[in-house]
């Protein structure tokens, strides 16, 4: 009768550590930041929703809304650059928004690509879009 219960009980505790496991990933934002405050946060579902424009590279779609796009939607109108970063402490640095989509990639996450760019120079799992006004 001992064992039953002793086993009872670490079949409890293991349901409920397996129950606490679930659901613990992260969920994806992508933050708009202005002069380092942060203006609006973006989930996988809104960027997908936003116009968007596409180009073949290697035989490979790659689509999204414009840089730009995403900016003007957060309310971001004037700047003198515009910072992507992602959590790896990458980043990349450009005053042409309108030349770089917003692509989602399979990992659920979204990377800066350009025609203009090489593939390697393309930035992956981007967190955070800074825009920068001069003083």
């Amino acid at each position: 009768m001992k064992k039953n219960v002793v086993l009872v009980t670490v079949c409890c505790i293991l349901l409920v550590m397996m129950g606490s496991c679930q659901n613990t990933t992260k969920s994806y934002n992508l933050v708009v930041v202005q002069n380092q405050q942060p203006i609006k946060a973006y989930t996988i579902k809104m960027i997908q929703k936003m116009p968007s424009k596409s180009f073949i590279l290697d035989g490979k779609v790659e689509s999204g809304p414009t840089l730009a796009v995403l900016l003007e939607d957060a309310g971001i109108k004037e700047f003198s650059e515009i910072f992507v970063k992602n959590d790896a402490g990458e980043y990349f640095q450009t005053k042409n928004p309108e030349k770089y989509i917003l692509d989602i990639t399979n990992r659920g996450t979204v990377k800066l690509a350009s025609e203009e760019l090489s593939k390697d120079q393309w930035l992956k799992d981007i967190t955070e879009i800074e825009s920068k006004s001069q003083p």
